[in-house]
C-alpha cells in the first residue's frame, strides 16, 4: 500500500470518528481519535487535510453531510489534479487515491437510491437495490476475460504435465516445441523440436542408430501442425530468422518441421523392436512417441536440462 493510499485509509477514519463528537458520552474519545488521525494524515500524506477539511464544513450540518461533501470534493479535486499544465501537482494524492473516494461516491448513490426506493418498497428496498447493484456489477463492470493466442493444442499440454506425474523423477526427456518446457521443468529433461530433427533426420536411416538419450524419450509430433485464427501480418527480417518464429510461429516453418519429425519417428520405429518403441499417445492432430532408452547410453547425460 502506498503512501496516498495509507492517508486516504485515515482521512475516512478521521471523518468517521468525527461524526461521534456531538454524543456527550464518547465525546473526548472521539475528538482524541479523530486528532490522531489527522496527525498521521498530516505524517504521511498532509495534502489529503484538505478532504478533511470540507468533511468537517459539512459535519456542521450531520454526519450524512460531511460524507457527501467528502464524496462530491474527492472527485472534483482529483479531476483538478489531473488538468495538464496546471499548478496542481499538490494534489496529485488525491488523484492517486481517487478510487477511494469514487467508492464513497457509490455508496453514497446507493444509499440515496435505496432511500427513495423506500416510497415503494418500504423495508425491502434496501436488499432489493443491493441485489440490483451485484447483478450490473457483475455483469458490467467487472473485467472481461483477456483474449489469449493459444500456441498448442489442449492435448500437448495436458500429456506433457501427465507424463510429469507418471513417469519417475528425470528418467523421461520430452522433444516438443518451446511450450513443453514451462511444462516439465524441474521434472525431467527438455529438448528443442527442432533442434532434435536437425541432428537425426539423417542418422536414423541407419538401422544400427539409437537416440544417444540415456533416458526415455517422448516425441511430441502434430498431425495437423498448430495454427490460429491470427492473421499473419508482414514481420520484421530480424523476427523472420528468428528459429522460434521459423519453426513453431510460422506457418509453412511448422507444417515443413512437423512433416520431418513424422518421419524421422516412423523410420526409427520401423527400424527397432516394438518394445522399445510404441505410440504412448494419438489423436485426429497429436501423436507422442515413446522410445525406451538403450543400454549402452544408460550413463550418458541428456543434452539440456529442464531444471
Amino acid at each position: 500500500m502506498s503512501e496516498p493510499e495509507l492517508g486516504a485509509l485515515f482521512v475516512i477514519l478521521a471523518i468517521g470518528c468525527s461524526t461521534h463528537i456531538a454524543r456527550s458520552a464518547q465525546r473526548k474519545e472521539a475528538v482524541i481519535n479523530t486528532l490522531c488521525c489527522m496527525i498521521l494524515v498530516a505524517i504521511i500524506s498532509p495534502q489529503l487535510l484538505v478532504l478533511i477539511l470540507f468533511g468537517g464544513f459539512g459535519l456542521i450540518f450531520g454526519r450524512q453531510m460531511a460524507m457527501f461533501n467528502i464524496s462530491v470534493v474527492w472527485p472534483i479535486l482529483a479531476v483538478l489534479a489531473a488538468i495538464p499544465d496546471r499548478n496542481f501537482q499538490l494534489l496529485n494524492p488525491v488523484l492517486i487515491t481517487l478510487p477511494i473516494g469514487l467508492s464513497l461516491t457509490v455508496g453514497l448513490f446507493f444509499v440515496a437510491v435505496a432511500a427513495g426506493g423506500r416510497l415503494l418498497l418500504a423495508n425491502w428496498s434496501a436488499p432489493i437495490c443491493l441485489t440490483i447493484f451485484i447483478a450490473v456489477t457483475l455483469n458490467f463492470s467487472l473485467p472481461s476475460l483477456p483474449q489469449l493466442d493459444y500456441l498448442e493444442y489442449d492435448a500437448a499440454a495436458r500429456k506433457a504435465v501427465e507424463i510429469s506425474r507418471l513417469f519417475p523423477y528425470q528418467q523421461w526427456t520430452v522433444v516438443a516445441p518451446i511450450e513443453q518446457l514451462s511444462q516439465v521443468y524441474g521434472r525431467g529433461w527438455y529438448e528443442d523440436a527442432a533442434q532434435f530433427t536437425a541432428k537425426y533426420q539423417d542418422r536414423v536411416k541407419d538401422p544400427s542408430f539409437v537416440f544417444p538419450q540415456p533416458t526415455a524419450l517422448f516425441v511430441f509430433v502434430e498431425k495437423q501442425p498448430f495454427t490460429t485464427d491470427k492473421p499473419e501480418y508482414p514481420v520484421l527480417y530480424s523476427v523472420l530468422i528468428d528459429p522460434t518464429y521459423r519453426n513453431y510461429r510460422s506457418p509453412s516453418g511448422r507444417t515443413q518441421l512437423a512433416a520431418a519429425m513424422l518421419k524421422l519417428c516412423e523410420t526409427y520405429r520401423k527400424q527397432h523392436p516394438p518394445l522399445d518403441t510404441r505410440i504412448y499417445y494419438e489423436d485426429d492432430r497429436l501423436i507422442i512417441y515413446q522410445f525406451a532408452p538403450h543400454p549402452r547410453n544408460i550413463l550418458i547425460k541428456p543434452s539440456v536440462q529442464s531444471s
